[in-house]
């Protein structure tokens, strides 16, 4: 896994930061923006790309519980401490292909945020999301988390496998507070 940070320039502007993470069969994003005004003609983003396997992958086929580790990138939203800052975290997923389920969490946060849970959610051949289908092997589900302030947060989380074997996974969590992409590699 490698990580890294560019400068994301405009008419030789400078507007932000790249992060990402590059693993064996994908990548992950996390953009922020210097200027988070509503007037921006930025915004933060996450994002990642993969090479999908497919149907014939032989995890899928062989029905294994495989457990992915990796790490996050956790954009914090405007109004946080950290504000337009991305910190990193641990993920680790578990996948069933068995009975085609993934639950998993996002743990050591380093901008002292609660952990994000994955709740529970179905592996199917294909994804939905923002209005969009992928038609890789993946999942949606809830993500919850603790606010500072107490209560619950509320999100979603969305997935795909990668590689030929499904030997990583990659995706990202909207609604629990700034953007988080995740990535991570079977055991």
């Amino acid at each position: 896994m490698r990580f890294a940070v560019f400068l994301a320039r405009y008419n030789g502007q400078k507007v932000g930061d790249l992060y990402f993470v590059n693993q064996a069969y994908s990548s992950y994003t996390q953009f922020a923006p210097i200027d988070t005004s509503e007037n921006a003609p930025w915004y933060s983003g996450n994002d990642f790309v993969l090479i999908a396997p497919d149907a014939s992958a032989k995890a899928i086929q062989d029905k294994i519980i495989a457990t992915y580790r990796g790490k996050s990138l956790d954009y914090n939203s405007p109004g946080d401490d950290q504000q337009g800052v991305v910190t990193t975290s641990d993920f680790s997923l578990t996948a069933d292909f068995a009975n085609n389920t993934v639950e998993g969490r996002i743990t050591n946060r380093q901008n002292g945020r609660h952990d994000i849970v994955l709740e529970k959610a179905g592996i199917t051949p294909s994804v939905s999301v923002y209005g969009f289908t992928i038609p890789h092997y993946g999942f949606t589900g809830v993500a919850k988390t603790k606010r500072k302030s107490g209560g619950e947060r509320v999100g979603s989380y969305v997935g795909l496998f990668a590689g030929p074997n499904a030997e990583e996974v990659v995706g990202s969590v909207d609604g629990v507070g700034g953007g988080v992409t995740f990535g991570g590699k079977r055991d």
